[in-house]
Protein backbone atom coordinates (compact mmCIF):
# COMPACT_ATOMS: atom_id res chain seq x y z
CA UNK A 1 0.00 0.00 0.00
CA UNK A 2 1.45 3.48 -0.78
CA UNK A 3 1.77 6.22 1.57
CA UNK A 4 -1.16 8.39 1.81
CA UNK A 5 -1.21 11.95 1.68
CA UNK A 6 -1.19 12.74 5.59
CA UNK A 7 1.86 10.33 5.73
CA UNK A 8 3.52 12.23 3.22
CA UNK A 9 2.41 15.35 4.70
CA UNK A 10 4.22 14.29 8.23
CA UNK A 11 7.43 13.20 5.92
CA UNK A 12 7.80 16.39 4.44
CA UNK A 13 7.31 18.41 7.50
CA UNK A 14 9.75 16.24 9.54
CA UNK A 15 12.61 16.57 6.83
CA UNK A 16 11.75 19.95 6.29
CA UNK A 17 12.01 19.60 2.47
CA UNK A 18 10.81 17.14 -0.15
CA UNK A 19 12.14 14.11 0.24
CA UNK A 20 14.65 12.32 -2.66
CA UNK A 21 13.19 9.44 -4.78
CA UNK A 22 15.50 7.22 -2.53
CA UNK A 23 14.04 8.48 0.12
CA UNK A 24 10.62 7.76 -1.00
CA UNK A 25 10.91 4.19 -1.60
CA UNK A 26 12.70 3.79 1.94
CA UNK A 27 10.04 5.48 3.84
CA UNK A 28 7.08 3.57 1.61
CA UNK A 29 8.96 0.44 2.41
CA UNK A 30 9.38 1.08 6.20
CA UNK A 31 6.04 2.50 6.57
CA UNK A 32 4.32 -0.63 4.66
CA UNK A 33 1.64 -3.11 6.16
CA UNK A 34 4.29 -5.03 6.89
CA UNK A 35 6.56 -2.93 8.74
CA UNK A 36 3.78 -0.90 10.16
CA UNK A 37 0.40 -3.17 10.82
CA UNK A 38 -1.54 -0.11 9.43
CA UNK A 39 -4.68 -2.78 9.14
CA UNK A 40 -3.46 -4.71 12.84
CA UNK A 41 -3.68 -1.16 14.57
CA UNK A 42 -7.10 -1.51 15.78
CA UNK A 43 -6.80 -5.10 16.81
CA UNK A 44 -3.62 -4.46 18.84
CA UNK A 45 -5.20 -2.02 20.98
CA UNK A 46 -7.27 -4.97 22.32
CA UNK A 47 -4.19 -6.54 23.69
CA UNK A 48 -3.32 -5.38 27.58
CA UNK A 49 -1.12 -2.08 27.85
CA UNK A 50 -0.37 -1.93 31.24
CA UNK A 51 0.37 -4.88 33.40
CA UNK A 52 3.72 -6.43 35.53
CA UNK A 53 4.18 -8.56 31.94
CA UNK A 54 3.99 -5.85 29.45
CA UNK A 55 7.49 -4.72 29.15
CA UNK A 56 6.52 -1.72 26.86
CA UNK A 57 3.33 0.04 26.20
CA UNK A 58 1.42 1.81 23.22
CA UNK A 59 2.97 5.39 22.32
CA UNK A 60 6.27 4.81 23.67
CA UNK A 61 7.74 3.84 19.38
CA UNK A 62 8.25 6.27 17.60
CA UNK A 63 7.92 6.05 13.61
Amino acid sequence: MPLNDNEKSIIRKSLGREPTQAEWLVFEAEWSEHCSYKSSRRFLKLLPSKAPHVIRGPGLMRH
